[in-house]
């Protein structure tokens, strides 16, 4: 319906459908293609491995704790040993809290990336229509499915992928 109001009647749109260059970029593709994403998702990975390693000695120091007081438990006074083992499950409630945050840290930092490169990569679509002459460029993966068409789609995702990495490369 839209097109229809946008190339008029049906046979002007038949026409004006026929003679139209469409093209088609696989976005979730660009980015992850992108030199720019890559780089960025290596820093991320290697922050969180340095957290992840924290997370880890600490762990280890907490099993260390449960194995000093299963091994102490049997001399200390009842009220003690209930107190440390409460201790112990506040502890243990912290770590699974720290490393929850954690993972929620690096998806909701990799969503940051990956729509921080997903506009830039908008913005690069136009130059690549233009130099190409397109009338229409299509997202594919977006909400617009199409499901048959007897007109071609040139899929134009690599020349965004490279545009994309000149201008983040500063050329």
């Amino acid at each position: 319906m839209v097109l229809l109001l946008v190339f008029g009647t049906a046979p002007a749109f038949s026409q004006s459908f026929t003679s139209l260059k469409i093209g088609i970029v696989d976005i979730a593709k660009a980015i992850k293609a992108s030199k720019a994403y890559k780089r960025e998702l290596d820093n991320l990975q290697t922050a969180h491995d340095k957290k992840k390693g924290e997370l880890d000695l600490n762990k280890v120091n907490f099993e260390k704790k449960v194995v000093k007081f299963n091994n102490q438990k049997l001399m200390l006074r009842p009220s003690q040993r209930a107190e440390q083992g409460r201790k112990l499950v506040k502890q243990k409630q912290a770590l699974r809290r720290e490393n929850l945050l954690a993972q929620r840290e690096l998806q909701a930092r990799k969503q940051k990336i990956a729509k921080t490169i997903y506009l830039e990569l908008k913005a690069v679509v136009p130059f690549i229509a233009k130099k190409g002459k397109f009338d229409l460029i299509l997202e594919k993966g977006g909400l617009l499915i199409i499901l048959y068409s007897s007109k071609k789609f040139e899929d134009i995702t690599n020349q965004v992928i490279r545009r994309y990495d000149r201008s983040k490369d500063g050329n």
